[in-house]
């Protein structure tokens, strides 16, 4: 197998067509894998990049924007290896990448926290509301009428 489609942990992932820009991380590879033709590896060939800071790269809008602007004259939009090589952002030094990368992992963690509790909220009210319906439809409670 090919060493530079192999994967290994920590590696990103980009979809390159269909559904340009999806990202994931590798995390744990239970055997040996290597990409497919509608997969992009990321992976810092030197010192200058953690795959963390990488990851939020690709992860923000000005990529997106990137990607889409520089998608030409195609009947199915690609991200091509080439397109990716021209993507130009900020380069930190590996401690810069670092904080970067703790405060916006402490600040998604915060919001996906206000996410999951908005989400158990919501399906409290969408339990209350079934409960609502089924206690009026089956006549366990009276529906107030007004006088006019």
């Amino acid at each position: 197998m090919d060493s530079n489609i192999q994967l290994k942990i920590g590696d990103l992932l980009v979809t390159k067509d269909g559904t340009i820009g999806k990202l994931a991380k590798v995390t744990e590879l239970p055997e040996k894998a290597c990409l497919n033709s509608h997969l992009l590896i990321i992976r810092p060939l030197n010192e200058r990049f953690t795959n963390e800071y990488l990851y939020y790269v690709i992860s923000s809008d000005v990529f997106v924007r990137y990607y889409k602007y520089s998608s030409t004259g195609s009947t199915m939009e690609s991200l091509s290896q080439e397109k990716l090589g021209n993507f130009i952002f900020p380069v930190y030094d590996l401690l810069s990448q670092q904080q970067i990368v703790d405060y916006l992992d402490s600040k998604c963690s915060e919001i996906e926290t206000l996410i999951a509790d908005k989400k158990r909220q919501l399906d409290i009210l969408a339990d209350y509301k079934k409960s609502l319906i089924y206690e009026y439809v089956t006549g366990k409670k009276e529906v107030p009428v007004k006088d006019f």
